[in-house]
């Protein structure tokens, strides 16, 4: 028989198994316990921001969740819907909550192109989003991106008062 519930804390390494083992990019979030438990450990209950879907208690489906609270509803961030099985316990455990959390704003970023047939039979209005970053230039080293630094070889300045910001430059 196949349950879904939310995953307690004492079940953290078969849900860190199920996903390290599944999931094709290994992302910092899953190497990391502490920010795991960060993002996802409600620490009242005890139990992971995770919906599991069990079968004969082995993780068949999963679905992270992001707990977004604002003074009208709660967003939920959908994060790692995985379900690796043939089947539809992947659009089982995304049909549980829908009917179990009807008054939370329901969103996610980053879908892949295979779930999103899912999202537009249950009804989601999927949009592209354009990404964007601002690099730190105090930090000499990074974690999550990786790039060159490139020194430009700016040539003489045209505009004359050299404090403020330039506006024209001569190549």
């Amino acid at each position: 028989m196949e349950n879904i519930k939310y995953c307690n804390s004492n079940n953290y390494k078969n849900l860190k198994f199920f996903l390290t083992n599944n999931w094709k990019n290994i992302s910092a979030i899953l190497t990391n316990k502490k920010l795991f438990d960060w993002y996802y450990l409600n620490k009242k209950n005890k139990k992971y921001n995770f919906l599991i879907l069990n079968l004969k208690k082995e993780i068949k489906s999963c679905l992270g969740i992001i707990i977004n609270k604002n003074e009208f509803k709660n967003i939920f961030w959908l994060t790692f819907w995985l379900s690796p099985s043939k089947g539809i316990f992947g659009f089982k455990i995304l049909v549980y909550l829908l009917k179990n959390f009807k008054n939370c704003i329901i969103a996610s970023n980053g879908i892949s192109l295979k779930t999103v047939p899912f999202y537009k039979l249950l009804g989601f209005k999927i949009v592209n989003l354009n990404h964007y970053y601002i690099i730190n230039n105090n930090l000499r080293k990074f974690h999550l991106i990786k790039f060159k630094r490139i020194k430009f070889p700016f040539a003489k300045c045209r505009d004359k008062d050299r404090k403020g910001v330039r506006k024209e430059w001569s190549a």
